[in-house]
């Protein structure tokens, strides 16, 4: 009988481990930093040179969790200026293309333990994109705002209820034709804070 106890004792500890709710529902702001691939090649504008193709990004966002497995989230991108030299082979004819988005993100979440939990994102983001040329006669980097469908993974462990850090990537998957922005793949760190 004793044995039974504590059998069932340990099953109770792991199933509270494994499907306790750490983090608080309600309202939460997120800071990410990282690195984003832009998938730009100096032959979107036929140029010499380019520079900061996979540079410094930032992502602010709000959210709101409804449980310990659904949130909504809507961020703010904004990517590192892109620098093309050279453009259609011209010595000195360079231009710098700045790129932002916003996103809107339904994002499942697994807890794996009382604070570490698994989530993927999927939504759609609107980009923009400023910085085009035009040289002997022909218009380069001249991009369409877009909405494209957005994806990503993360894993994030909760230093305390109300403060989780995370590791995520995500993308923007570019639809469209040449007009549109390529894809964009964004790797982050982040910290956010719940508000409970």
């Amino acid at each position: 009988m004793l044995k039974i106890r504590i059998k069932l004792f340990f099953l109770f500890l792991l199933f509270f481990s494994v499907f306790a709710d750490a983090s608080i529902p309600g309202f939460y702001v997120l800071g990410q930093l990282g690195t984003a691939d832009t998938h730009q090649e100096a032959s979107h504008a036929a140029a010499q040179s380019i520079n900061n193709k996979m540079a410094f990004t930032g992502r602010i966002a709000g959210g709101y969790q409804f449980n310990q497995n659904v949130a909504f989230e809507i961020g703010y991108f904004r990517f590192s200026d892109v620098d093309f030299s050279g453009i259609d082979g011209v010595p000195g004819q360079n231009v710098s293309l700045n790129q932002n988005a916003i996103d809107f993100m339904a994002k499942p979440m697994l807890p794996i333990s009382c604070n570490v939990n698994f989530y993927a994102k999927l939504g759609l983001a609107y980009r923009r994109a400023n910085g085009s040329a035009f040289v002997n006669g022909q218009s380069y980097l001249n991009y369409s705002d877009s909405w494209n469908p957005s994806f990503g993974l993360g894993f994030s462990y909760d230093i305390t209820p109300f403060v989780p850090i995370d590791l995520a990537w995500t993308r923007i998957q570019r639809v469209g034709g040449e007009n549109n922005l390529p894809s964009a793949d964004f790797y982050s760190i982040g910290l956010a804070y719940y508000f409970g």
